[in-house]
């Protein structure tokens, strides 16, 4: 397992994941993404608005979608930062903001 530092435009959020992920993050968050707009079990994440559907999710969504779709192996929350800017032992963390 390896951290990396996810967001959805606000804080940080250090989470560990499988090798793989880490060492592919941004694919992995593309495929997710890709899997919100087809796959008939991303029905949770659409809401109706006026404008018509759109998609809601965030970093912890994209935690949810590995651990039950993807591996066995568990990611979990390491830390949850108070900025955007991670601090100095975060910095060179594979990163991806939703």
């Amino acid at each position: 397992m390896k951290n990396v530092l996810l967001s959805a435009d606000g804080p940080l959020s250090v989470y560990s994941v499988p090798d793989d992920v880490a060492d592919s993050l941004w694919e992995y968050c593309l495929e997710f993404i890709d899997w919100l707009h087809y796959s008939p079990d991303a029905e949770a994440y659409v809401r109706d608005t006026s404008a018509g559907p759109i998609i809601c999710f965030d970093e912890s969504d994209f935690i949810d979608y590995l651990n039950q779709y993807v591996y066995q192996e568990q990611s979990t929350l390491v830390a949850a930062l108070s900025s955007m800017t991670p601090p100095e032992e975060y910095k060179y963390l594979p990163h991806f903001n939703f």
